[in-house]
């Protein structure tokens, strides 16, 4: 019954000696790890490493090192392209003893493509296929501020409501799609921009306040072919604030946020950049 569930397991699974020689080989060794069982049994873990890689090994070493907790990490076998592969390693004791370790080796290829894609998801906005906040979020953790200039603008449409109301919601669809398309544009690789909700757009801006105010004014020259395209103008208001390297990103978006109002307050198709 043994042979039988080996036979047929997904899984492969290695069974070290405490000096790292395979004892034992099983399972779906072939296609996981590109190895027969027979040539797994009696090599060392370190001759395997250099077929697989080095992750199996380094696990089994930690395994040997902490016998209590169990060793699980995700490797790409060097031998095998394409293949995401989980290794789950525990020591084996006998008589209070460390005697060796069992690793289990699984393909998690598919899975961790669709939590990939979740993950995906969860911070893209469906419409626009740009980031929503919480992907700006995530993004700006990884944009180190050390002193650069850099500013945060908020950019909405105008009276959208209207154009919704006058032109319906796939008319309005289609502007917040090519607004965000011209946005991302105009930014290119040295920002970041996210939708926010509604049609409210949140961008990063590499450059200070006078900078950010150039690029507002190239993207009100898009808006212009825009409205031509769309057979329906639109215009669009903006506030910016500049982000300092030790100022909280919350403060510099309400910031920015109380700038986009004033901007609406004072007759809207503007950016307030100042206090």
């Amino acid at each position: 019954m043994l042979r039988m569930i080996l036979d047929h397991s997904p899984d492969a699974i290695l069974s070290f000696d405490d000096g790292g020689s395979c004892r034992w080989a099983d399972g779906a060794t072939d296609e996981l790890l590109g190895l027969s069982a027979g040539s797994c049994r009696g090599a060392l873990i370190d001759e395997l490493a250099l077929k697989i890689g080095p992750v199996l090994a380094k696990l089994c070493r930690a395994a040997l090192a902490d016998p209590a907790e169990t060793q699980i990490a995700d490797f790409a076998p060097t031998n095998l392209e394409g293949r995401t592969l989980e290794a789950t390693v525990k020591a084996v004791m006998s008589d209070e003893k460390v005697v060796g370790t069992v690793a289990t080796v699984r393909d998690v290829t598919a899975q961790r493509a669709r939590e990939r894609e979740i993950a995906r998801l969860a911070m893209t906005d469906p419409l626009t296929k740009i980031p929503n906040r919480a992907g700006f979020d995530a993004a700006i953790e990884r944009v180190p501020i050390k002193g650069e200039a850099a500013c945060i603008a908020l950019i909405d449409i105008d009276n959208f409501k209207g154009i919704n109301d006058r032109f319906g919601h796939k008319a309005g669809d289609r502007a917040l799609v090519e607004l965000a398309a011209a946005i991302v544009r105009l930014s290119g690789s040295d920002h970041l921009v996210a939708r926010l909700g509604g049609d409210e757009f949140l961008i990063l801006l590499a450059g200070d306040i006078t900078a950010a105010q150039r690029f507002f004014g190239g993207l009100q020259s898009e808006i212009a072919i825009l409205s031509a395209s769309l057979e329906f103008d639109i215009t669009i208001s903006g506030g910016i604030a500049e982000l300092h390297a030790l100022a909280e990103i919350d403060s510099v978006f309400e910031e920015a946020d109380r700038r986009l109002y004033r901007s609406k307050r004072d007759g809207r198709n503007r950016v307030t950049a100042t206090a």
